[in-house]
């Protein structure tokens, strides 16, 4: 979602304010959580689906980040020194590093500028949120094979030189690709479905989007959770909008570098398509709501996704 959705476009076809509140290589499950617990948030949530977060909800890190967010929230307001300064230390910090994308100054010295085999600078976070990734400076294909092998679990390939060769040897394993057991996806599902009727008790809407795969990763995605199994009980489930790429020719078309992200160059293009194809956005049952949810602190940038 950080690095797919352009919030300009978004705002600009659907006259709303977006706030990006996703946080990379992460669950949606404590953001969408704590959306519900929240009576203020009244708008329209878009959640970017992921069939394996459904395994375990309490497993993946953005629980750190909503904390953190809880924390500041119900921090005493009142501005002693102290805190002043602690606030414009992190405030620099925080914009350093995303401008760097996550890495300190001694890993940007070491790794990139005395380096000449490190992978380049191709990710920027900006202060709304929005990530802006470059593959055209990354060393391809190897970036795109590390993709495709840490998606799909796998982490035994025998390397080779030729690149053709190493690519059929991956394409093998992930063609041999069994479907996952998740035995408490349904179960799960419930939990989010109520997530669900709690923001829609109060007038709010929620979304749950499939964003585009491409390559490799789409094959091993539909190896692993084919959407019989998975994608389609969890929407009967939760009884919400939803919007799959694969159902949309202009986004099953589109080629991700890495296989499950965007190119910067893609971003407006997608989420016009996104508009488009979504009733919800573009004028149907919240097309006359103009409110949005509060904004999370911008935080530290991840780089897993």
């Amino acid at each position: 979602m950080q690095l797919d959705v352009d919030l300009s476009t978004l705002r600009d076809m659907t006259g709303r304010e977006p706030v990006q509140l996703a946080i990379d290589g992460s669950s949606f499950v404590p953001v969408l959580a704590d959306l519900a617990a929240d009576d203020k948030v009244t708008g329209t949530i878009l959640v970017d689906y992921q069939d394996h977060v459904m395994a375990d909800l309490h497993r993946y890190g953005a629980l750190v980040y909503v904390a953190r967010w809880q924390q500041t929230r119900d921090r005493d307001p009142f501005p002693d020194f102290a805190r002043t300064e602690a606030w414009l230390t992190r405030f620099v910090h925080h914009h350093l590093r995303s401008f760097a994308d996550g890495a300190s100054p001694l890993d940007s010295l070491v790794l990139r500028a005395l380096s000449d085999e490190v992978t380049p600078q191709y990710l920027v976070t900006l202060p709304t949120r929005e990530r802006m990734a470059d593959y055209t400076l990354v060393h391809m294909p190897d970036f795109y094979f590390e993709r495709v092998m840490r998606n799909a679990g796998i982490s035994e390939v025998r390397r080779t030189q030729d690149v053709r060769i190493f690519g059929a040897q991956l394409t093998r394993q992930i063609q041999a690709l069994a479907p996952v057991s998740m035995p408490d996806f349904a179960t799960n599902s419930q939990v989010i479905a109520a997530m669900v009727r709690r923001i829609e008790a109060r007038g709010g809407h929620v979304a749950f989007i499939m964003l585009p795969r491409s390559g490799l990763v789409r094959t091993a995605d539909e190896r692993l959770f084919p959407r019989e199994d998975y994608w389609r009980p969890f929407i009967n489930a939760v009884q919400a909008p939803s919007l799959h790429y694969a159902d949309v020719p202009s986004m099953k078309a589109l080629v991700c570098p890495d296989g499950s992200h965007l190119d910067r160059r893609a971003r407006v293009a997608f989420t016009r398509d996104l508009v488009h194809a979504m009733p919800l956005l573009s004028g149907g049952a919240a097309g006359n709501g103009r409110r949005s949810p509060r904004a999370m602190p911008p935080s530290p940038s991840e780089h897993g996704s």
